[in-house]
């Protein structure tokens, strides 16, 4: 039993106590179980084998919830290891992957409308600016947010665009100057994004409008399309001399657990009266109406949070550290469940042109006669 008692102190003092801390704590623990069930015949020994079992399972969740980094040399590798055979994203009917790409490995994870160049209305007679989120309190920042949705919504419907999810309640929604009000509770909270909006929230985002909905794909290839093509272009500038401090590029890989698990979770919390806390949701939009998003195999993700009316301050957890509290929030979990794959910035012209190769380019992604010249126009950062 004491190499047991040692190897429970030596856990602890890797949280930050010291030994004598860890003694304490281990000791008072023993001494609360022995008086909570004193017919159990409860000892030390048995409490600090429990501890120790618990706290290594608290480790193989911990260790599950890190992502798992994967670097590639080569284009060719990178796409190799992205191949929807791989072993590695085999899943089952509950579970999938997921994939995000981005530019600059170095970026954190962040939904357009919480960066700090996202453009958005400050207010002020209709002007717009690229105010960070932070200097705002939750509701001044849902309030832009939803000023820019109701603007894009009434030019939408002015030209005559199909707009998904177009019901009465919306509309009469987007017509209300005090929207904001109205997706309160009794409490003063509400949830962001608003169910409702999100399909009018995902086809204003593939044109171009800072959301809280963040873009994921199905389809590994597609995730790489993206940072490939800005990163492609990053590169052939910095050969004629405009620097970039980006180094890498980079593909996310997450196994989401499908949101019947996730829902019911945060249905058990809100009957016990808590708030739920890491929950990550799929919002499910549409295809049909959205060329781009049934082309890309797109969804979005985002964290399943009620934001508190007043004057708190906006808080930005980058998406990474969502996917950790999501991961350790399934206490059967004990394999990776995000990857992290990177490709140094010189191979993107390689990689774009790899992709195309096998028919992931602009004109696949964007299928309308832009994405068609946009492909064509790529094929000038591919490798001379």
């Amino acid at each position: 039993m004491s190499e047991q008692y040692d190897r429970l102190l030596e856990l602890l003092r890797q949280q930050g106590l010291t030994l004598e801390q860890a003694k304490d704590r281990v000791a008072e623990h023993a001494a609360l179980l022995s008086l909570a069930r004193p017919n159990e015949g409860i000892t030390f020994d048995s409490t600090v084998r429990d501890l120790l079992q618990a706290e290594e399972r608290q480790i193989e969740i911990r260790k599950a919830a890190e992502p798992e980094s994967v670097d590639c040399d080569s284009a060719d590798e990178f796409i190799d290891v992205l191949s929807p055979r791989h072993p590695r994203f085999w899943h089952s009917s509950s579970e999938a992957w997921v994939f995000r790409g981005q530019a600059n490995a170095d970026w954190p994870i962040l939904p357009s409308a919480l960066r700090s160049t996202a453009l958005l209305p400050d207010g002020t007679q209709g002007h717009w600016s690229k105010t960070a989120p932070s200097q705002f309190t939750n509701d001044g920042q849902v309030r832009r947010e939803l000023m820019a949705l109701r603007d894009f919504y009434w030019r939408a419907d002015r030209i005559g665009l199909s707009i998904p999810g177009d019901t009465v309640e919306v509309r009469q929604l987007m017509a209300d100057d005090q929207c904001l009000k109205r997706l309160r509770d009794a409490d003063g909270a509400f949830q962001w994004p608003a169910q409702a909006l999100v399909p009018l929230m995902a086809l204003a985002q593939h044109h171009g409008l800072a959301t809280r909905l963040l873009d994921w794909t199905r389809r590994s290839y597609v995730a790489a399309y993206f940072p490939a093509t800005e990163a492609a272009k990053w590169h052939c500038e910095s050969q004629a001399g405009v620097a970039t401090k980006a180094t890498h590029l980079v593909v996310w890989a997450f196994k989401f657990k499908r949101s019947l698990d996730g829902l019911g979770r945060i249905w058990e919390s809100l009957l016990e009266g808590d708030m739920p806390k890491g929950e990550i949701i799929e919002h499910s939009v549409p295809a049909a109406g959205n060329r781009n998003l049934h082309a890309q195999e797109g969804l979005f993700l985002t964290e399943s949070k009620l934001l508190l009316s007043g004057r708190k301050t906006v808080t930005i957890v980058p998406f990474e550290d969502q996917i950790k509290r999501h991961v350790a929030g399934y206490s059967t979990m004990k394999e990776r469940h995000s990857i992290r794959f990177r490709l140094p910035i010189a191979e993107a012209p390689k990689l774009l042109m790899g992709l195309h190769r096998i028919g992931v380019d602009a004109a696949s992604v964007f299928p309308a006669g832009d994405g068609i010249t946009k492909a064509l126009h790529e094929r000038a950062w591919w490798p001379k």
